[in-house]
């Protein structure tokens, strides 16, 4: 499965695999994606391999699948649709873009196209996100794909993180809710 998001630089999202290890391994060995995605402490290939394993054997499972996005045949980052909830009809939704790509639409490209993606699957009316409060780029590009931020309970723990949902149910392909890409999907 290739899933074109950009198809004007060849950039598509495909699962992730064996393969990326490497190139996952010196993106997300970065101390500035570290800080601000979820993607456990990823230092040697081994250590990404063990990430991509992980994901794969959720995909098998069916509980979350997790892509690399890829563009000039690199490597750029990763996103994925993760603990699919049949009971509460719900997903979360998450990526990243390393360093030398970000500032320059990818995550929106990528956003955008996971909700495209999550609004084909039947079970799903809701999607969910989560972000450190602070990381205001990801907030800005979950809004523009239509993410709204709900209030979280108290904690000093989810302190830290701002709260953002989509319902599916009332999404729509017009400028601005979802975008062009989901027209493309």
């Amino acid at each position: 499965m290739r899933l074109a998001i950009a198809p004007a630089i060849g950039a598509s999202l495909v699962p992730v695999r064996p393969e990326h290890a490497f190139s996952l391994a010196l993106l997300a060995g970065d101390p500035c994606i570290s800080k601000w995605a979820n993607v456990g402490f990823i230092d040697s290939v081994a250590s990404a391999a063990d990430f991509i394993a992980r994901r794969m054997a959720e995909a098998e499972k069916g509980s979350s699948v997790t892509f690399a996005l890829i563009a000039w045949d690199t490597l750029i980052g990763c996103c994925g649709l993760h603990s699919f909830s049949t009971e509460r009809e719900e997903a979360e939704i998450a990526f990243w873009i390393g360093s030398p790509y970000q500032n320059r639409g990818f995550g929106s490209e990528v956003c955008c196209s996971l909700v495209g993606v999550a609004a084909r699957i039947p079970t799903l009316s809701k999607l969910k996100a989560r972000c450190f409060s602070k990381n205001g780029p990801a907030i800005r590009v979950l809004q523009k794909c239509g993410f709204i931020a709900v209030p979280s309970p108290p904690s000093r723990l989810e302190d830290k993180f701002t709260r953002l949902q989509l319902p599916l149910h009332s999404r729509g392909t017009e400028k601005g809710v979802v975008g062009p890409l989901v027209q493309q999907l």
